[in-house]
């Protein structure tokens, strides 16, 4: 098995992991939907942290995640 890819499938505007086959960007036969796996540590993490996780995107938009507590 080769390295582990994670992207967003532009096709389901889902999040994929698996490994590429030898062209780079073709996922094999194992590419598994870890959407909600992904999301949930991503806040998880964040929360346990208290951290605001900042990032650009390819087309030079930038954009911030954070957890916040909406009710208590």
């Amino acid at each position: 098995m080769g390295k582990l890819v994670v992207s967003v499938s532009p096709l389901s505007n889902r999040i994929i992991a698996g490994s590429l086959l030898k062209n780079g960007y073709t996922y094999g036969a194992n590419k598994t939907d870890v959407t909600e796996e992904a999301v949930a540590s991503v806040a998880v993490h964040l929360q346990k942290t208290k951290q605001t996780f900042e990032f650009t995107l390819k087309d030079g938009k930038t954009y911030q995640l954070k957890v916040e507590e909406v009710r208590k």
